[in-house]
Order: C-alpha cells, then structure tokens, then sequence
C-alpha cells in the first residue's frame, strides 16, 4: 500500500520535509512498478535510485546537524540510525534477486517510523538551539 503524505509526516523544515516527499514517491514508485509486474531490471533501477536519494538525504541531514551543533548524543544516535540503514540498503542492493515486497515494506515502515521520530526530534532540536 502506497504511503500518502500527510501533516503528521512533516517536520516543520522545509528542506527536509520535501526530501521526504521525494524519498516517499521514489518509494511508491518501487511499490507500484512492483505491482505492475515490471521486469527485474526496471525494479531495480528504481531501487538504485532510491538508495542514491537516500544517502543524499542522510547526508543533507547530517551536515544540517553538524551546522546547528546539535548535542552530541542526538547527533550521534541519529547518525547510527542512518548508518544501519544504509547498510541493509547496500546489502540488498546487493543481493541478485530482490524481495521487493518485503524491501517496500521495510522501508515504508522504517522511513515513516524514523520522520516521525528521530527527524521530527532533530527539528525540535534546531528550534531550541537556533531558538527559531
């Protein structure tokens, strides 16, 4: 099931929250090609693209968190996060064959938990440490 954008998805940054967008209709774009029944190869130049944007993402995160100097221990926990994922990323790109479903549901799962979570709690830390 694809994922819908909604208001309780948003951070409140604007940079970020339209990364997410992306990020959410790379995703349902995997789902639905899935569904489809496109080739492999199709499949997979999805996926790759998605595992580009994410680590663009991660990485507009991380440099926005190194410039507010967030504390170390927000920061460092949020980095962990993404650095877990992006090996369980590589590791399925990895793989020959991908479980597509099951990689489209990690990801839905993961991607909405850690927005409303630990991204949704960086902008909170941005807003006190800016005091913006």
């Amino acid at each position: 099931m694809p994922i819908v954008w909604n208001a309780q998805m948003q951070t409140g940054n604007h940079q970020i929250d339209e990364q997410h967008q992306e990020l959410v209709g790379i995703l349902n774009r995997l789902e639905a090609a899935q569904d489809a029944g496109l080739e492999h190869e199709a499949l997979n130049e999805i996926f790759m693209q998605l595992k580009a944007y994410v680590l663009f993402h991660f990485g507009t995160e991380e440099a926005l968190m190194n410039r507010v100097l967030l504390p170390y221990a927000h920061k460092l926990a949020h980095m962990q996060q993404h650095q877990a994922f992006s090996a369980w990323l590589q590791a399925e790109a990895d793989k020959g064959d991908k479980d597509i479903p099951a990689i489209v549901n990690y990801l839905t799962t993961w991607l909405v938990h850690h927005i409303q979570g630990t991204d949704w709690n960086m902008v909170r830390l941005f807003a006190i440490v800016t005091g913006k």
